[in-house]
């Protein structure tokens, strides 16, 4: 989703304070943009936002909480971004298979 066009969507990266305080839908709905939320809680966003600047195909755009103590600090408050990242790179075609069997509603 990040590779969404930059006039339709906003990636959203950090701790809790931006994945529980951000409302999406009144995001979306105030602004047009499709809200992409990236943080994890109690993280610090530096292992996205590198992965995110190192990655020529990403120009969009980006908000990034900084809680100072999370943002500056290394260890351990990079173990979850670090891991999610490396789920993302090596996910296989049948977790993706699987993922969207699972997002598919039934009726």
């Amino acid at each position: 989703m990040v590779y969404e066009p930059a006039d339709k969507s906003t990636v959203f990266i950090g701790s809790s304070r931006i994945k529980f305080d951000l409302d999406i839908p009144t995001w979306e709905q105030i602004t047009g943009d499709h809200a992409i939320q990236l943080a994890c809680v109690g993280s610090s966003p530096v292992p996205v936002l590198e992965d995110l600047a190192n990655d020529k195909q990403f120009a969009g755009k980006l908000v990034i909480d900084v809680t100072e103590g999370l943002f500056f600090q290394k260890a351990p408050n990079v173990e979850t971004p670090l891991k999610n990242l490396k789920y993302y790179k090596e996910w296989t075609p049948a977790q993706k298979g699987q993922f969207c069997f699972k997002q598919t509603p039934r009726k």
